[in-house]
């Protein structure tokens, strides 16, 4: 156990990096958008819900509207991330893509722009400014148990200029909710899960980082508007997965918002996103062939699986205002043609699938 690498689950973060990125071009043969004469998306306003089209060969990212409709093919790509605004970029990761590692689509189509080198690199979305303008970016190198070329990048869609702006193993990046150009991180100084990591802050903008935690076991933070809600990790010995249970970071005070149990093999709760008044939290239960989406209410608190009948489902989004979750089911561990994007109330009910498909992102 001790040589497993911290690749903090792939539903939404994955995470390593390399520093020596290269912007390439802005545009790609390879992973052109839809044809002409679509229906527009966007017409049918926001919000919108990037996915993974219902394919057992390739992942091809498309966009729709959160109740269905008209849906546009973008392009190629993995684990698509969709802006704030929703009406203008949906970023992917191009893993087996022969050009740029990251690819920025437009929701209306098109050819994407490229940043970074799929041919040294991998580059995942990892989170979205408030308003839009900035993207942090996780960059993978090729060196698999090392730090080397790790880092934390943000690319200015205003500019569509490439700052680097940590150097190290990142597990996980979100915005201050707020509108201020500032991002949390956890940082590691290696892909080892026995490595040390803690939370960073930094301002896009520059300067240096503060760190805002000392205990090496700090991961996957998500900024919202009650403070950082972020996991810990235990250590429970060589022969059992570490202890994830969420905690919240309100200026110095910490508070521990989980108590789960889970079994030798079975880590816990990762952040996934949180409604704008910082109360709701849809969270993934991960661990050995687990992925479970979860939800957590701050006040009066309540920690629940998701109750979806026999169907494996994982957590995609919450809407702004909490009420509503966005899940994708049927498709762990398979590819998109088995899932469906699904939406269902926070208190739970009867789900409304969105479209055929999987690994979804809205704007809601």
């Amino acid at each position: 156990m001790s040589m497993r690498r911290r690749t903090v689950i792939a539903v939404m973060i994955t995470l390593l990096l390399v520093v020596d990125a290269v912007v390439a071009g802005s545009s790609s043969k390879a992973a052109t958008g839809g044809p002409q004469g679509e229906a527009s998306v966007a017409a049918q306003g926001s919000p919108l819900v990037a996915y993974l089209g219902p394919s057992n060969t390739q992942s091809i990212v498309y966009v729709t509207g959160e109740r269905g409709g008209p849906k546009r093919r973008l392009g190629l790509g993995e684990q698509p991330l969709i802006s704030p605004d929703g009406a203008y970029y949906v970023a992917a990761s191009a893993t087996n893509f022969k050009g740029g590692a990251l690819l920025l689509y437009s929701t209306e189509g098109g050819a994407p722009r490229q940043f970074f080198d799929s041919g040294n690199q991998t580059a995942t979305p990892l989170a979205w400014s408030p308003n839009g303008r900035y993207l942090a970016v996780g960059l993978l190198g090729t060196s698999v148990n090392s730090a080397r070329g790790a880092g934390l990048a943000v690319i200015d869609t205003q500019t569509w200029s490439v700052k680097l702006v940590a150097k190290g193993v990142i597990s996980g990046a979100s915005f201050d909710p707020s509108g201020a150009p500032e991002l949390v991180y956890g940082l590691s100084a290696s892909q080892l899960l026995t490595a040390p990591s803690n939370l960073q802050e930094v301002s896009v903008e520059g300067g240096a980082s503060t760190p805002l935690t000392h205990n090496g076991r700090s991961i996957a933070p998500i900024w919202g508007a009650k403070g950082i809600i972020f996991t810990r990790e235990q250590m429970r010995g060589m022969d059992k997965a570490p202890e994830y249970q969420l905690w919240l970071m309100r200026g110095s005070q910490l508070e521990q918002l989980t108590s789960l149990k889970a079994n030798a093999l079975v880590d816990g709760l990762i952040p996934l996103d949180v409604s704008s008044d910082g109360n709701r939290i849809i969270a993934a239960f991960v661990g050995q062939d687990t992925d479970e989406a979860w939800t957590v209410q701050i006040s009066p608190r309540k920690v629940r699986q998701v109750p979806f009948g026999q169907t494996t489902v994982q957590p995609a989004g919450i809407s702004s205002d909490g009420q509503q979750l966005l899940l994708d089911a049927g498709s762990f561990e398979q590819s998109p043609a088995h899932g469906t994007v699904e939406t269902m109330a926070f208190a739970g009910g009867r789900p409304s699938t969105v479209t055929a498909g999987a690994g979804a992102s809205w704007n809601s």
